[in-house]
């Protein structure tokens, strides 16, 4: 399973470094918080990995879901006047450390055995 989220982060980055992308300036914050839902989600899946309990349905709907989430409530934020975007960007951010601390001390504890 793990293999499936290496491969899909390395096409993810062939694709983005050898095709001519051009994402509209309106569509910037939409991008940037699924970059980084993207990133919740594969540090989430290397730590449910490491710990073995990885489950790729979930892993994939649970990366859909919360890109769309979060889109979509940076677009609702926009229409009603809100800045979201701040918020969606710290909390993403927080559970990003919080997958990484788990990582760290897995790797830590496997080496003090």
């Amino acid at each position: 399973m793990m293999i499936v989220c290496i491969a899909a982060l390395a096409l993810g980055v062939c694709l983005a470094l050898f095709l001519p992308i051009i994402i509209p300036a309106g569509l910037m914050p939409y991008s940037g918080i699924i970059i980084l839902c993207t990133l919740l989600f594969l540090t989430g899946a290397v730590s449910a990995g490491l710990m073995k309990k990885l489950n790729i349905k979930i892993f994939i709907f649970g990366y859909v879901f919360a890109a769309l989430a979060a889109a979509g409530g940076i677009y609702l934020g926009g229409k009603l006047d809100l800045d979201i975007y701040p918020v969606c960007v710290l909390l993403i951010s927080a559970a990003i450390f919080k997958n990484c601390a788990d990582i760290f001390r897995f790797c830590a504890g496997r080496r003090n055995n």
